[in-house]
């Protein structure tokens, strides 16, 4: 395994990763209408009823807000012509496009006073043809289905299974901000609307050309607290954790931490299928690992070393066996259930003791321990061990390269060396 982490992971060697594809238009292929043909005048008329009752919504929050945040939704199996629906000198802004089934939603800032300007575009589309004949307008109106004002759902961007269904769970939200006429006006704005509700925020932003991001702790609940707060809004997503911020943890928090992840984990019991794991041993007493695997589970090539994991990195590969990505386990909030256990074979001992050994002959040691152990069990071997050079490339030597199908791996097989 590589030892300097500056090296790049030279063991790490990929080829044929990419494909070129040539461009397909998306309106090549069909001749699929990009908006349904519609009563020009019970649609029209429908439209302008919607906006007469947003505009009467307008007026009740004059007082408290600059605009209206509205939700534009196509109908099913239509596009909709969401291009046509920001009007920049207007100040009216296209806040984010999302997709539900064959419906598209665009969710668009109306600053206040300039509803009309929709129900403008409606007056035409009923009255006025264009030089092809057609309503006015019609490629935008007839791919309008409904407009309503936007709730925070028209605001999240993200996968809708990492929304919390607890509105009153805080977690960390990462936010989007328009730029619109003033950045730091915005910015600010929200700043003061955010802790007036209870948020916490991040100092520091980073900042593209039409938005401004920032992390905010809090709950969903104090978000729709505030109108004003949601109307300075253009996205919201689940922050994405790092490990470092587990990482940095004092001792005593990293604890609590795995203890609480503990609390929500069913661990399979001895029956289950095992990772045995071909490595530097594991230290099994690890709170997070030691309901997966007994000292009965450690075995060893060289007795003389023992099975405790002296370097660290059997331990790690094991984490990663039995939880995935950790950061991910942790910071979930829903029960975690686990359906294997582990394994160990320590095959390289910390202080090389077994430099010039063939790896061949201790790799079929290794597998013979735990079969011979336990041979009615069923295991799969996981060998993270890797030269210091990449001369074959990850394959067996020329001659001897074979397909393994490792689920349903035989004694026999398992047997040969690698």
């Amino acid at each position: 395994m590589p030892q300097n982490p500056s090296d790049h992971r030279p063991h790490l060697l990929l080829t044929g990763t990419a494909q070129a594809v040539g461009f397909t238009s998306r309106n090549s292929g069909g001749s699929k209408p990009r908006f349904p043909d519609l009563n020009r005048q019970e649609h029209g008329k429908a439209l302008l009823e919607q906006f007469s009752r947003l505009e009467e919504e307008a007026n009740q929050r004059h007082e408290e807000s600059e605009g209206l945040i509205l939700e534009f939704r196509s109908w099913s199996g239509f596009e909709l012509a969401f291009e046509s629906l920001s009007r920049q000198k207007q100040g009216i802004e296209l806040l984010n496009l999302r997709q539900e089934g064959e419906i598209t939603l665009a969710t668009v800032f109306v600053p206040s006073g300039k509803l009309v300007t929709f129900e403008n575009l409606i007056h035409d589309y009923l009255e006025k043809e264009s030089e092809s004949g057609k309503p006015k307008n019609q490629p935008l109106i007839n791919s309008i289905h409904e407009v309503r004002v936007a709730t925070f759902n028209a605001l999240w961007s993200d996968d809708p299974s990492h929304l919390p269904a607890d509105a009153n769970l805080p977690i960390w939200w990462e936010v989007w901000l328009p730029v619109r006429t003033n950045r730091e006006d915005v910015s600010q704005r929200f700043r003061d609307f955010a802790e007036g509700v209870g948020f916490k925020l991040s100092k520091m932003t980073i900042k593209f050309r039409e938005r401004t991001v920032l992390q905010v702790f809090g709950s969903r609940g104090q978000f729709t607290r505030s109108i004003r707060l949601l109307n300075l809004v253009a996205e919201i997503r689940r922050a994405k954790e790092t490990a470092e911020f587990f990482d940095s943890l004092p001792h005593s928090e990293q604890h609590e931490w795995a203890k609480e992840l503990l609390q929500r984990t069913t661990f399979a019991s001895d029956e289950a299928p095992r990772i045995c794991h071909i490595d530097t041993g594991i230290n099994h007493l690890h709170p997070l690992l030691e309901h997966a695997m007994t000292f009965d589970d450690l075995h060893t090539v060289d007795p003389k070393w023992g099975t405790m994991d002296g370097h660290g990195h059997g331990t790690q590969q094991a984490g990663i066996s039995l939880y995935g990505d950790l950061t991910d386990a942790l910071e979930s909030r829903h029960p975690l259930t686990i359906g294997h256990r582990l394994e160990s074979v320590k095959i390289l001992k910390h202080d090389n003791a077994n430099q010039g050994e063939p790896l061949g002959a201790l790799t079929e040691e290794a597998v013979s321990r735990p079969e011979i152990s336990a041979p009615e069990r069923q295991r799969i071997f996981s060998m993270a061990v890797t030269t210091q050079d990449g001369r074959d490339r990850g394959l067996h030597p020329p001659g001897q390269r074979q397909s393994i199908n490792w689920p349903a791996m035989s004694w026999e097989r398992a047997k040969r060396p690698v």
